[in-house]
């Protein structure tokens, strides 16, 4: 997902990308749970912002807070 963002958008879209790996690989650094998730709904934002498809914004934004919830309950870092 991230090649087909990063090779269909444009600067500004690759640099938001470029910026949320860097969050990602410090996350998993340090370990920093919080900031993995800050990164994580910004990564999700940026995909649903570029991806175009208003039906498939919707369902992902329906599911995105259930799923999180879900990731929460069950991981063991958390």
């Amino acid at each position: 997902m991230v090649r087909l963002i990063a090779r269909e958008r444009d600067v500004v879209a690759k640099a938001a990308l470029r910026a949320l790996s860097a969050d990602f690989q410090t996350a998993a650094e340090r370990p920093d749970l919080l900031l993995f998730v800050h990164a994580d709904k910004s990564f999700n934002e940026l995909c649903l912002s570029i991806c175009g498809n208003e039906f498939v914004v919707g369902a992902m934004r329906l599911m995105q807070g259930p799923s999180r919830r879900f990731w929460f309950r069950w991981t063991s870092d958390a």
